[in-house]
């Protein structure tokens, strides 16, 4: 699943200039958030990240009732 606009504008402004998401991988997760390894290639080298994306409630992606 590709990043989306907003996602990738906020990575834009926090990683800075001359940082480029080179992939994203879905990563198993849990229920309430999203969670993808991000390769980053940058100025310094190559790095990868985690990003934890929540969801709402009403995605449908909520933990059964205990």
């Amino acid at each position: 699943m590709p990043l989306e606009p907003g996602t990738l504008a906020w990575l834009a402004t926090t990683l800075g200039p001359g940082h480029e998401v080179r992939a994203s991988t879905a990563l198993r997760g849990g229920w309430t958030s999203r969670m993808r390894r991000l390769d980053i290639d940058g100025p310094d080298g190559s790095y990868a990240l985690v990003l934890r994306s929540f969801q709402s409630p009403s995605s449908g992606n909520t933990p059964p009732a205990c």
